[in-house]
C-alpha cells in the first residue's frame, strides 16, 4: 500500500504424529486442494 512491498498470506501445512513430532512440512501451498493432499499422506 502506498508503495511499500508487503507479503500476502503464507499458507503452510504441517502434519503431527500422535508422539508430537512432525511428520511432514509443506510450504507456500495453495488453498485449493490442499486438504486432500494431507489426506492422501497419512
Amino acid at each position: 500500500m502506498y508503495g511499500k512491498k508487503s507479503t500476502g498470506p503464507l499458507r503452510s501445512t504441517i502434519i503431527v504424529g500422535k508422539n508430537g513430532k512432525i511428520l511432514k512440512a509443506s510450504y507456500k501451498v495453495k488453498a485449493a486442494g490442499q486438504s486432500a493432499k494431507a489426506l492422501e499422506s497419512l
